[in-house]
């Protein structure tokens, strides 16, 4: 008997065990059986229930629950697809959303592929279904944050232009109109001189400004050279000092050094705004077809487990979600009151 006692408690371990398996599984297969054109049974995988809240015998019960549950207006879409299936052949993953058991909205990625009999008549079709929920609402807040992001540059580049160039455009009217006066005859040089100096002074901050824009020796010079220029101006107004090192860096494609300056940009300011670092380190190194970057600062630091997980490092986020487009790969280090640590890497083959 304490030989069967142990037997059930082993066997009870093991269906919890599975069980807890099942419920943490997101992908499941579907089969659909097609009957003179209708659909006449449906069977899904044990996990239907952790992605839609049904379970596989509701499925079996009613042979269109998986259309009915389909958000409504997603629907159309659905039919498109199918129907483009059935003419074509074609076996594309779609994505669309679903209304779950609890009332929950969540999105789904389908990949259906049809099975015909020996006279070609289509019999049903196989699929997977993936739970992408969670990447959909990181897209989303990732898009958000370009968004906002682009948003506050645009305001930022608006507000520089009205404080910077404006009161230097009224000053130069002022100037000119004042040269209609016959009160100017006596100090027209002196005159000219100041509209000449205020034209130069535009002129420089305009440069400025269209260097912050899109720095001219990115795009005649390299990413090498523009993170020269940009920590030389950030060392010479702030206390902050930069190291920058390269081993056989190249030209790459014009929007792959934009993408890669602007993080490494963003990287250093977030330095300067967040860290109160006193030391920047960047490397960049090309070897065996590979491009390696390193960025560190001795400051602050913070726990990036906590900063993804409660969705405050947006800007962490997003630039992952640049890195990525790139096929490159990011992996950030830090912890409080130890710095941060960044490494990229990219496959040259694909920059």
């Amino acid at each position: 008997s304490t030989e069967l006692i142990k037997t059930g408690k082993a066997l009870k371990n093991s269906e919890e065990r599975l069980q807890t398996l099942l419920h943490s599984v997101t992908d499941y297969m579907y089969s659909v059986i097609v009957t003179n054109g209708e659909i006449s049974e449906t069977k899904f995988g044990e996990a239907c229930i952790t992605v839609t809240g049904y379970e596989t015998s509701e499925f079996e019960k009613d042979s269109m629950l998986w259309f009915n549950i389909v958000f409504e207006m997603d629907k159309e879409t659905v039919r498109n697809h199918i129907a483009n299936l059935l003419m074509k052949n074609e076996s594309l993953p779609f994505e669309y959303r679903i209304v779950c058991k609890n009332g929950e909205i969540r999105w789904i990625r389908n990949v259906l592929v049809l099975r015909f009999n020996t006279e070609g008549d289509v019999t049903g079709y196989d699929g997977l279904i993936s739970d992408i929920n969670e990447a959909k609402m990181l897209e989303r807040e990732i898009l958000n944050s370009v968004i906002k992001t682009e948003e506050i540059e645009r305001l930022h580049f608006s507000q520089e232009l009205h404080d910077g160039i404006g009161p230097l455009l009224s000053a130069i009217k002022m100037y000119v109109q004042w040269l209609e006066t016959p009160e100017s005859k006596d100090n027209q040089a002196e005159i000219l001189k100041d509209i000449e100096h205020l034209v130069e002074e535009s002129s420089s901050t305009i440069r400025e400004i269209s260097f912050k824009l899109s720095p001219h020796i990115l795009q005649n010079y390299g990413l090498l050279e523009a993170l020269r220029a940009y920590s030389d101006k950030i060392m010479n107004t702030s206390k902050i000092e930069i190291q920058l090192s390269s081993k056989d860096i190249v030209r790459f494609k014009e929007n792959t050094e934009t993408i890669i300056y602007r993080v490494l940009c963003e990287c250093i300011s977030n330095t300067i705004k967040h860290a109160h670092a006193t030391n920047i380190t960047i490397n960049l190194i090309c070897e065996n077809n590979q491009l390696f970057i390193e960025y560190s600062d001795d400051g602050l630091g913070f726990d990036v487990d906590k900063a993804f997980t409660k969705h405050k490092g947006i800007g962490l986020m997003n630039m992952k979600s640049r890195i990525l487009s790139m096929n490159g790969l990011i992996d950030i280090k830090s912890k409080p009151k130890e710095g941060i640590k960044i490494k990229f890497q990219f496959d040259m083959h694909f920059i």
